[in-house]
């Protein structure tokens, strides 16, 4: 059964439902080019949330698409998300301390 939702701009931080999403386009593309990739880290998950997102849910699926066809873990980690997402992590947290 196909996933159906409505789907707006991420412009702004994505919620659960867009969470849900990355975890699709996880599945998607590790079965798409047989990589046994399971899941996404906890830091590579807060960077997720916390990315700006000025593009629409086409730039998720990229970025999830990139990284897990760059990992070499069943694990999507920060170090697998492209650099200006994780460098913008890097700076929440700093302003968070």
């Amino acid at each position: 059964m196909p996933l159906i939702m409505d789907l707006h701009s991420l412009r702004g931080k994505i919620t659960s439902g867009y969470l849900a999403l990355a975890c699709y386009f996880l599945c998607k593309q590790a079965e798409r080019i047989g990589k046994d990739v399971e899941d996404i880290g906890p830091q590579a998950m807060a960077a997720l949330v916390d990315y700006g997102y000025p593009g629409n849910i086409r730039e998720l699926e990229n970025i999830i698409e990139r990284a897990v066809t760059f990992t070499r873990s069943k694990e999507l980690t920060i170090q697998d998300l492209p650099p200006s997402l994780a460098d913008h992590n890097l700076q929440v947290v700093r302003e968070k301390d």
